[in-house]
């Protein structure tokens, strides 16, 4: 017997069983990936968006507020806080943010910055909501007291 050709013939059989080896190797590693994907497939892909932060009151100027001391911003623009207000989870408009913006310099909040569309912080003192429209009552000089009348109908 000659252990020529069936020498040869064992030789290609390991040769061809070590590649056969590396092959199921390779489509394991690619079968763990395929499950890893369509795992990933199975979870929502528009993740749900976080609950709203609580604030004090639901005003946008009041979320601007808060945001703009939460993040300890003393100079910034209209569209960081835009990308803030965004992040924090609250779905307000450029507008409602720019008017909430212009609402907080009258209440002497913020001033305005160097160029258009910037803001600085000038003080950490809540905003108040404005008095009558009319001022306080000792500083109409003209105020009268209620007549007769009207003071019996509030009196009920």
């Amino acid at each position: 017997m000659s252990e020529g050709p069936i020498a040869e013939a064992l030789a290609r059989l390991d040769a061809d069983l070590a590649a056969a080896e590396a092959r199921v190797a390779d489509l394991k590693l690619k079968r763990q990936g395929a499950l890893a994907f369509l795992a990933y497939l199975d979870e929502p892909i528009v993740r749900p968006r976080a609950a709203r932060p609580a604030v004090s009151s639901g005003s946008p100027s009041s979320v601007v507020e808060e945001i703009i001391k939460d993040a300890g911003l003393t100079e910034f623009d209209t569209k960081q806080i835009n990308a803030l207000v965004a992040q924090a989870g609250f779905e307000l408009t450029r507008t409602q943010v720019s008017n909430a913006l212009t609402y907080l310099r009258r209440q002497k909040f913020l001033d305005n910055g160097a160029h258009r569309g910037q803001w600085r912080r000038l003080q950490d003192q809540p905003v108040s909501e404005p008095e009558d429209s009319n001022g306080p009552a000792e500083a109409r000089p003209f105020a009268q007291p209620p007549s007769p009348l009207q003071a019996a109908s509030r009196a009920g």
